[in-house]
């Protein structure tokens, strides 16, 4: 079996989303791992964790938002990233928009509306957890194989 010449798991471990990811708590790697990369059962992870269906519940949706505000937190300190745009990927990832004045609301979907980098950033911010697996597995399992 060849590996692939472009699976460069120096780089693929400084992605954001695996910064963002190691950035957590253990529990909340772990619960991640197990319900978003895994897919496994909410039953069987209180099994491993020890933890029962409520704390795992209210767990993960923690989880879920301390890995969108750690991933914005990567991505905004990059210093390529324009201060408007981190400042509005910020409140994105906050999830409070409908907190939010109408005027303030206004502003971040015109932004959005011309800036397809923050369109792109608020999509991905939306499905992040889903995208996990494919951050993560390559990390773990190691570089893709081609035949030769």
């Amino acid at each position: 079996m060849k590996l692939s010449p472009y699976f460069r798991p120096e780089i693929a471990a400084t992605s954001v989303t695996a910064r963002a990811f190691d950035s957590l708590s253990g529990v909340h790697r772990s619960l991640l791992w197990y319900l978003d990369v895994e897919k496994l059962p909410l039953s069987q992870v209180g099994e491993i964790m020890g933890l029962d269906s409520g704390s795992i519940v209210a767990q993960i949706a923690q989880a879920r938002f301390d890995l969108r505000s750690a991933w914005v937190v990567e991505q905004a300190s990059s210093p390529k990233t324009p201060l408007l745009c981190a400042a509005i990927t910020k409140e994105l990832a906050r999830g409070a928009i409908r907190l939010l004045s109408q005027a303030q609301r206004d502003e971040i979907q015109e932004h959005l509306t011309y800036c397809i980098r923050c369109a792109i950033l608020a999509e991905e911010l939306d499905h992040l957890h889903e995208h996990l697996p494919v951050a993560m597995l390559p990390l773990v399992v190691g570089p893709p194989s081609i035949e030769a």
